[in-house]
């Protein structure tokens, strides 16, 4: 039986090498599968720097090994009462600022009762759909 390195073998050691080179820059780095998550306590402009040049390090590492990044599915999550001015910036263009992630809101102040909100309605609609004979009142 052959042995090597094989599809899965190579994509982790991509990803371990991309984690190592990223924390460097002080960057809590947290990977599942082909997504990769970044996240630095911004208290001044040196933090912020820091997680740009994260940001071009990410770049350049995706050349090096000639990956893609998709650009549009990146974007910036302000958490906490600091918001967060300045933008960053990915191919020459900012990174666009959201609320939510992987389909969950997220607020500044990490309340749940939006989303509490949020998912409630969509079971109450779900419901109502499955089961009309139910008094359902929008």
């Amino acid at each position: 039986m052959a042995r090597g390195i094989g599809p899965i073998t190579t994509f982790l050691s991509y990803i371990n090498e991309l984690i190592a080179l990223l924390e460097t820059y002080g960057i809590v780095v947290k990977a599942f599968a082909d997504v990769v998550t970044m996240h630095v306590k911004i208290v001044n402009d040196v933090n912020l720097l820091q997680l740009q040049h994260a940001v071009d390090s990410l770049l350049g590492w995706a050349e090096e090994w000639q990956l893609s990044i998709s650009t549009d599915k990146c974007c910036v999550i302000n958490i906490g009462q600091l918001l967060l001015l300045t933008e960053l910036m990915m191919m020459k263009e900012a990174l666009p600022n959201v609320n939510s992630d992987l389909g969950i809101n997220v607020t500044r102040c990490l309340s749940p009762s939006d989303y509490v909100c949020d998912i409630t309605a969509k079971a109450h609609k779900v419901t109502c759909f499955t089961y009309p004979w139910m008094f359902c009142f929008s």
